[in-house]
């Protein structure tokens, strides 16, 4: 007899705690949050049983703006993980950072320079890391425009498209698309 798996309990567990009882009921408060902020998406129960499965798909960026205003947190503390980053493929992109001298050639101590810090080669792929932290960084930004005057977010804001815009040509192939959504939000 084989146990059944839990499924994504990160999720369930958010769900749970904002009284939502069923799959349903999360389908259609995510479908309400995505009218809240403007969007026209249409989430079924189907979708909600799959997103809280063992290996949930990365949602639709609408999909994923909608579950962020619902919770009120990025959806990778739900337990989505992006399709683009896996251990093997992090692993084969990023050269191991010698922490030792990393920190050392921070603070300046020592014979190191600040030449050791390790150099990215112009054009090579990004670290799926840096792709997620960039997503999680504009889902701030996003929450932000609730409680901070638009004025005082336009520049940080502004600079941070910059900064996406540019590390987009350097994103692996499969992170494209939603990076690209993030900077159109």
């Amino acid at each position: 007899m084989t146990a059944e798996s839990p499924g994504n309990t990160q999720l369930k567990s958010a769900r749970q705690a904002l009284g939502l009882r069923s799959q349903q009921a999360l389908a259609d408060a995510v479908n309400c949050a995505g009218r809240s902020i403007g969007l026209r998406i249409s989430v079924n129960a189907r979708t909600v049983r799959r997103w809280e499965s063992d290996e949930p798909p990365w949602p639709q960026p609408e999909h994923q703006a909608a579950i962020e205003a619902l919770f009120q947190r990025p959806v990778t503390d739900l337990g989505f993980t992006p399709h683009w980053t896996s251990d093997s493929q992090a692993q084969s992109q990023q050269p191991p950072i010698n922490r030792r001298n990393f920190v050392t050639a921070a603070v300046g101590i020592g014979t190191a320079t600040l030449a050791t810090f390790p150099a990215r080669v112009a054009g090579a792929p990004l670290p799926p890391s840096a792709v997620k932290d960039y997503m999680i960084t504009t889902a701030a930004h996003r929450r932000l425009y609730w409680s901070v005057p638009a004025k005082r977010l336009h520049e940080p804001v502004a600079g941070h498209a910059n900064l996406g815009a540019t590390l987009l040509p350097s994103v692996p192939s499969g992170a494209k698309s939603p990076m690209g959504a993030a900077l159109l939000r």
